[in-house]
This record gives structure tokens, sequence and C-alpha cells, in this order.
């Protein structure tokens, strides 16, 4: 390992040192950047002397060097090299901004609680990034970096920004991105990215700005969300049915379900001024979670479905869950939702008026009054005229009653609390046709569902069922 000028005398002096190497030490010295060749990312395979730089050589270099190649606090600022050998940086401190550019690193870098100022790997192509637990005062720049390893930065803390726009990850069989428990303070750029093998573990990490195209993440099974917490969203994906599809890809881990990701989008999305769009997504929060639950009362202790093993009673109540909540979701959205029941009120008021206009123009209502429908007046229309109702107030001087509307009708059945006179004045006959047997049976049905509707509705106005 080199550790002073005099090493490298040791080994040779200034002829064991590569061109590029030479080139390097001189520009760091300085303080300026160093570009090697055209300054493009060299082919796998390319380790000519003008473009290989030694990863002990850079490492030396990294951390300040001596007091014969004294590094400037600007760090070391590298293009268009070939790095041999793992440059490991674990448990040492950077000097100034470290900046491997358009670089190729086929042994990767270790970083294992590495204190930098800035890290820019950006256009390299690495084998992988281990910087668990670094802290970086500043930013983390890798766009267009390709990746043929795990991105590791779980435990890192970032001062500034991180940015993988473009970057592309390729990491069979283990996380792409580890950044569990990640610390962002500023902006957190996503954008472009592609994960062509690996996971994304984002699990309880920290950014301040998240910015990001939602096409980009992994599908479900290879994406963590799971205490994943950002303090705004920026650009174009700020709407609640971009964003559901984005959140169903990374609450659902080892076959459960994490409602965390859903509650604090609402919340971010709340802090944005975009209620709607908060409920909407609290909505199909408790939707999955109530779903989510009711499969696993399938399961019995073995894991397996068992049919045969499960009892009539656990089939029961899972019929009766999926009913409730079907229920509590059209009529109120689980309480997010609760204007949603004045909708169905007036769907219900609707379906009902047809059944009651069909009764009244076939002549099969009655006023509902027992000393009327013994009277001989009515009892004679009843025999002669085909729509009895119709003419009871309109052809017999005297006989005034109240007048027959099917919008107040259907509104007096479905509506409770309102009492309009309709039905006090008028019912269906079951024994002068169809359509008066038909609404005869139908208003318990349209009665019961306007009670259901309306006090679920009430219940969420007022918070007796629990939203948040």
């Amino acid at each position: 390992m080199i550790k002073t000028w005099q090493d490298i005398e040791d080994r040779g002096g200034q002829a064991w040192l590569t061109p590029a190497e030479i080139l390097l030490i001189e520009a760091s010295k300085s303080g300026d950047p160093c570009v090697l060749g055209d300054g493009l990312c060299p082919e796998e395979g390319n380790v000519q002397g003008s473009l290989t730089v030694r990863a002990e050589v850079l490492r030396y270099l990294v951390l300040g060097g001596c007091n014969v190649a004294q590094i400037q606090d600007l760090g070391v600022h590298l293009w268009g090299a070939c790095i041999t050998g793992e440059l490991d940086l674990s448990f040492a401190k950077a000097k100034g901004a470290l900046g491997l550019l358009n670089c190729r690193i086929d042994q990767g870098i270790q970083a294992l609680q590495t204190r930098f100022e800035m890290l820019n790997l950006s256009g390299s192509s690495i084998s992988l990034l281990n910087a668990q637990s670094a802290s970086f005062h500043g930013d983390v720049f890798l766009r267009d970096t390709r990746t043929n390893g795990p991105v590791r930065l779980n435990g890192a803390t970032i001062g500034g920004q991180l940015d993988l726009t473009g970057a592309h990850i390729h990491a069979p069989n283990r996380n792409a991105l580890n950044g569990q428990r990640l610390r962002v303070e500023r902006g957190f750029f996503w954008r472009n990215v592609t994960v062509s093998a690996g996971a994304v573990d984002l699990n309880s990490a920290h950014v301040g700005d998240l910015v990001d195209d939602v096409t980009g993440w992994p599908p479900k099974g290879r994406l963590i969300l799971d205490g994943f917490t950002y303090e705004r969203i920026s650009g174009s994906s700020t709407r609640a049915s971009k964003r559901i599809a984005w959140l169903e890809q990374g609450s659902e881990w080892n076959g459960y379900f994490h409602p965390q990701p859903f509650t604090h989008l609402a919340q971010v999305f709340r802090d944005l001024g975009h209620d709607t769009d908060a409920r909407r997504v609290l909505a199909r929060r408790e939707q999955l979670a109530r779903r989510y639950e009711r499969h696993h009362m399938r399961v019995v202790p073995d894991g397996s479905l068992g049919l045969g093993v499960k009892s009539i009673w656990r089939d029961l109540k899972r019929g009766t869950l999926f009913a409730a909540d079907q229920l509590l979701r059209l009529t109120v959205g689980y309480g997010h939702h609760p204007f949603r029941s004045l909708w169905l009120l007036v769907a219900l008021v609707c379906a009902a008026m047809l059944p009651a206009q069909k009764a009244w123009e076939e002549g099969n209502m009655a006023p509902n009054a027992a000393p009327v429908l013994v009277s001989q007046d009515w009892r004679h229309l009843a025999g002669t005229s085909e729509n009895p109702a119709r003419d009871w107030s309109a052809v017999i001087p005297g006989k005034d009653w109240e007048t027959f509307y099917a919008p107040a009708y259907a509104s007096d059945l479905v509506i409770p609390l309102v009492d309009l006179g309709q039905t006090d004045a008028w019912a269906p006959s079951t024994e002068r046709g169809p359509w008066g047997w038909h609404l005869w049976w139908l208003r318990w049905l349209f009665t019961t569902a306007g009670w259901i509707v309306t006090a679920l509705g009430a219940a969420a106005i007022t918070g007796i069922i629990r939203r948040d």
C-alpha cells in the first residue's frame, strides 16, 4: 500500500508509474482535472499505459498524497481512465472532491464508512460501489453510470443531492440499489434509470425532494418502499393516478402489504395542497389492506391454502368482510370520499323512480288510506276506471288528493327523515298488475338501502368512520 512518495521511489520511482499516473499526479498537485485520451470511457480490455491508473496510486492521491506530492483542496478529478485493481477507501477521509468521470473501474470501489466532500462517478462503468455508512458533505453524482454489480448506500448520509439520472444498474440475485436508512438532505434524482436486474431497497430511507419518473422504477417484487420518506415530490408525476401504481409496486414484499408508503404520500400530497389526491391514495390503501387481510385468512398454519382444512366459519367471515368492504368502498370510499354517498342516494332515487312511474301509469297505485279504499266512490272507480288512482282527484269533485309525483315518491322511499307526503298518500297495489306487485317488494329494498347509505355517509362526514 502506498502511503508516502518514498513507497513509490522504493518501487522504481517515476519509472514505475504509468504515463497516465504521472499526468494524474501532476494535475492533482496543481489542482487541475486530468483528462486522459479523448476523455471517454475506455472499452473493456483496454489497459494502455496512457489510460491505466492503478487503484493503489489513485488511493494515495485521493487521501491527500504527502509532502512531496501534496494534493490541493479541490481533490482528484480524472476523466477517461481505466482503473485497475479494487479502489479501497474504507474508513478513510478523502481530501476534497473525488471525480472519476467516464472511467472504467472493473473491480469497483470499497468506501465503507468513508468521508467524502463530494463523489462524481458520472459516465463511468463500475463493477460495484460499496459506500455503506459513508458520509458525503456535498453531492453524489451517478449520472449515466453503468454498474455490473450493486450500489450500496445503506446507512450513508449525503448532505447534498443524489443524482442517478440515466444510470443503468445490473445486479442479479441481489439489491441493485441498497438504500436502507439512506439520508439525502436535498434532491434524489431518479430519471431515465434502468434496473435490468436486482431490487431497489429504500427501506427507512429519507430524502429531501424526490425528482423521478414513475416508469423508471423496477416492478413489484423488486422494489421496497416501506419506510421511505420524502419532503416533496417534484416533476410531472405528482398526481395520484400515476403515483398509486408506483406505491403498489413497492408496498408488497414477501407476500405482505405495508401501508406506510400510501400514508406518507397522502401526507405529502396534503402538504402540497392536493387534498383530493391524498384522499384517493388513502382510499386505495384501505382497499389493498383489507384485500390482503382477507387473503391471509385463507392460509392455514402450514402456509398453504389447504382447501378442506379451512373452516366454514372462516369462509363465512371472509365473505362477510368482502361484502362490508365493498359497501364501504362504494358508499363512502372507506371514509375518504364521504360525499360519494350523496351521489349514491341520487342514483337510488333515480332507480326507484322507474317502477314508481310505471306503477302509476299502469294504474297499479292506490290511495294509502283505509277509509278511502272502503268508500263507495273509490270502489266504483276501482271497478270501472283503467287508472282509478289518477282519476280519484281529477274526475270526482270534492275528492282532492295528494298529486302523485314519481321523483318525490322515490325520494320519500329512499331518503330517511324526508317526508314529502307521497308515501303517506299513495301505495302500490299488489292486485292490480305486475308493476304494483314489484314496487310493493322493491320499496323495502330501496328504504333499507337508503338508510344504510345515509348512515354511512353521516358517519364518514362526522368522522365516526376513521379516515387517517
